[in-house]
């Protein structure tokens, strides 16, 4: 999925277009595989819990960072 807006690169300065992907994949050799790929694309790979309380927690502790950065910002 192509992400709509636009990234400065921090080392040029020249405007970025990203996408992002989603890959599912069972077993060692294929999680390697994967990240050489990603590595290859100077991709960024976030890790996602098992369960959906983990999953749930993570959202949690996200947007109570958020919402801590916008009250910062705000003051």
């Amino acid at each position: 999925e192509e992400i709509a807006r636009t990234f400065l690169d921090p080392v040029t300065g020249y405007e970025l277009n990203k996408s992002m992907f989603i890959v599912f994949f069972q077993g060692e050799q294929l999680r390697n595989r994967v990240k050489k790929v990603c590595e290859g694309m100077r991709g960024t790979i976030y890790p996602v819990p098992d369960t959906s309380k983990e999953r749930g927690e993570i959202i949690i502790g996200v947007h109570t960072r958020i919402g801590d950065l916008e009250n910062v910002l705000a003051q």
